[in-house]
């Protein structure tokens, strides 16, 4: 999580497609675990663009 949070310190971009996702899921009623679930994706491509910069391998599974 220190990498998805580094990344959107200087993101700003990334920041906002993430506010804008999170507006939508509460719109669209999802909440609990389904909320948590569905930014999973979302969490993922950031850490992998991180770790990618780093010169670290891609994660395909759970966080």
């Amino acid at each position: 999580m220190r990498l998805f949070a580094s990344w959107l310190r200087s993101h700003p971009v990334d920041v906002q497609r993430y506010e804008d996702l999170k507006r939508d899921l509460v719109a669209a009623g999802v909440w609990g675990p389904d909320y948590t679930r569905r930014k999973a994706d979302f969490v993922r491509e950031i850490v992998n663009s991180a770790r990618q910069e780093m010169g670290l391998p891609p994660i395909h599974g759970a966080l």
